[in-house]
């Protein structure tokens, strides 16, 4: 029967690699809630606008757009900002 080979680490290697198994499982945790908010900003977003920026500033998503076709809507989706729960 053979036997899996086995690896020593450094401890800061081993820190690292443990800091990034948490930023993995985080990601994982938290990826129900970036599904729901996609669903929320296309609900939001009016038609014809596509997005050019997203950013995150504490419980608020912050968002930027262009209008594809239609110039009056660069108005309302010039700069509005979005409350995420959660």
């Amino acid at each position: 029967m053979r036997r899996s080979p086995t690896f020593k680490i450094s401890k800061p290697a081993s820190r690292r690699l443990v800091a990034r198994m948490e930023i993995i499982e985080r990601l994982q945790r938290k990826r129900p809630e970036i599904v729901h908010l996609f669903d929320e900003l296309v609900k939001i977003v009016p038609e014809g606008v596509y997005l050019t920026q997203l950013k995150e500033i504490g419980n608020k998503l912050e968002y930027t757009g262009c209008p594809v076709q239609h110039p009056g809507i660069d108005v309302h989706a010039e700069h509005r900002r979005v409350r995420v729960d959660g």
